[in-house]
């Protein structure tokens, strides 16, 4: 009976406080959006995929729309030239974060850089984690040494039926393994598959969670939640045992990895006489390390299988991608970071593949900080913001026939890249203070992977059989299902 009666009060306070919150705004003008439910708000409307939905949405509503999701309201902006507004010109204003439970289980209580609010904590963890990956210096090294162990594979299955996924994903950990660490992995090692269950778990597990919108739903055991808290356990072990033996070894004069220069640059600001250095933890330390690999590791995956998958699915791409290697590079030596600025049709295929896979499609929620606006409409304090890149990725108004891979939409009619800076609906890795700040490792990982690669093989259908889906799987970081391709080995 008490029990009974505790879920009928608190039944009641959400739809007080949702009722409170909704007629609240209308003192001020607020985006327009579906009425929501007592206590559910508009969770119905949402599926596994809830950027489709939100971008269906978006045809009713208009580019700015909210919605309630239980008594939490979310502004979502499905515009290019708004979330660049949002990102940089008003970026202090929209850089906090909202509580998320699943975020703040996974980030140790919002130490992770993407998970915590925005604090001056926060703005000098990024500070040391930029610091300590300038001054890394042979990170080609590394890609190049990884991709040429896989190009090895690849030979070997030349003619057979081939799923690349684990080999992409045995480079990629690798080398961002080699870049935190200094740790390598075999394909059969078993911490390897642990960390690739790890990555994927967390893919699945920090989205979509009832948790995240229904406190209570934290203590009932389900197999989300169980799957989450042991991915973290795993996470934290990983990370404190690479950092233990690191602190016992450090030597400043040999920066071996980026633990080692996350260390110097924490000891460095230590000397500083603030309550901000004394606020960063060891455990600021180490998220700040397993932000840039669990991140990276899923996202950059993802991205090598996306562009495989498109280039056997519009093979003349390939064939116009390696007739450009073959005559900037020619067939005597591999390409490297230094021939980036020449491959101009490969980055604008690298670039087309990150805009219509819109790999996170609705990233990481924004806070308000402060009241602000969204063009015409007033924002409270308070307020989360998502910004929904599948939308912004896929608008019509920006991209012509935006369903359809065409890397030519990135290049001028000199076969110059067009910039980002010019191109207003393309904001893979986002902007301004929350960044990614693995960009330039992501994107050095995927030139150097697809130029050798493309430079030695040839990937297309299997015999017979159709090309593979572009479908998606619904999880935080979209991926392509799995898929086989026929290797053949370029003369």
């Amino acid at each position: 009976m008490l029990s009974e009666v505790i879920w009928l009060l608190a039944a009641i306070l959400l739809v007080f406080k949702t009722v409170t919150m909704y007629l609240r705004g209308s003192k001020e003008k607020q985006p327009p959006g579906p009425v929501p439910l007592p206590i559910l708000g508009n969770i119905l409307s949402l599926s596994n995929k809830p950027h489709l939905n939100l971008t269906e949405m978006a045809k009713t509503y208009g580019k700015v729309f909210q919605i309630y999701l239980g008594s939490k309201r979310v502004i979502v902006v499905n515009d290019g030239n708004l979330a660049k507004e949002i990102l940089v010109k008003q970026g202090a204003d929209f850089a906090g974060r909202p509580y998320v439970y699943s975020g703040t289980l996974y980030s140790n209580n919002g130490k992770s850089i993407g998970f915590a609010d925005y604090t001056p904590v926060l703005k000098l963890q990024r500070k040391i984690c930029q610091k300590a990956m300038n001054m890394l210096s042979k990170e080609e090294d590394v890609i190049c040494r990884e991709i040429e162990q896989m190009a090895k594979i690849i030979e070997s299955m030349e003619g057979k039926p081939y799923d690349p996924h684990f080999h992409i994903g045995l480079v990629v950990v690798n080398v961002l393994c080699g870049n935190n660490f200094s740790t390598t992995y075999e394909l059969e090692d078993n911490e390897f598959r642990q960390i690739i269950a790890m990555n994927s778990t967390f893919a699945d597990t920090l989205t979509g969670n009832p948790a995240d919108i229904f406190w209570w739903l934290k203590f009932i055991p389900t197999d989300k939640l169980r799957r989450l808290r042991q991915a973290v356990k795993y996470k934290d072990q990983l990370i404190s045992r690479h950092f233990e033996e690191h602190k016992k070894t450090f030597d400043e004069n040999n920066i071996r990895d980026l633990l080692d220069a996350l260390i110097k640059a924490k000891k460095e600001v230590e000397l500083e006489d603030s309550q901000t250095a004394k606020d960063l933890t060891d455990e600021h330390v180490k998220e700040a390390v397993m932000d840039t690999f669990v991140a990276g590791a899923e996202a950059t995956t993802a991205a090598l299988r996306w562009i495989i998958l498109y280039l056997i699915r519009h093979p003349e791409v390939q064939t116009n991608v390696q007739e450009e290697l073959d005559k900037v590079i020619g067939r005597d030596r591999l390409p490297r970071l230094s021939d980036r600025k020449n491959l101009n049709y490969l980055e604008a295929v690298i670039n087309e593949t990150l805009r219509i896979s819109a790999q996170t499609p609705l990233g990481v929620p924004r806070m308000c900080t402060r009241d602000t606006n969204i063009g015409e409409y007033h924002v409270p304090k308070g307020t989360t913001v998502t910004l929904n890149m599948w939308a912004i990725h896929h608008d019509p108004s920006v991209w012509e026939n935006p369903m359809k891979f065409d890397p030519t939409r990135f290049l001028d009619l000199n076969e110059n890249i067009v910039t980002s800076s010019s191109t207003s609906g393309f904001l893979p890795f986002s902007l301004g203070r929350r960044s990614c700040l693995g960009e330039n490792t992501a994107r050095s990982i995927i030139f150097l992977f697809l130029a050798q690669i493309l430079h030695r093989f040839r990937f297309d259908s299997l015999p017979g059989q159709h090309a593979p889906s572009d479908e998606h799987t619904p999880t935080l970081v979209l991926s392509p299902l799995p898929y086989q391709v026929n290797i053949t080995r370029r003369e």
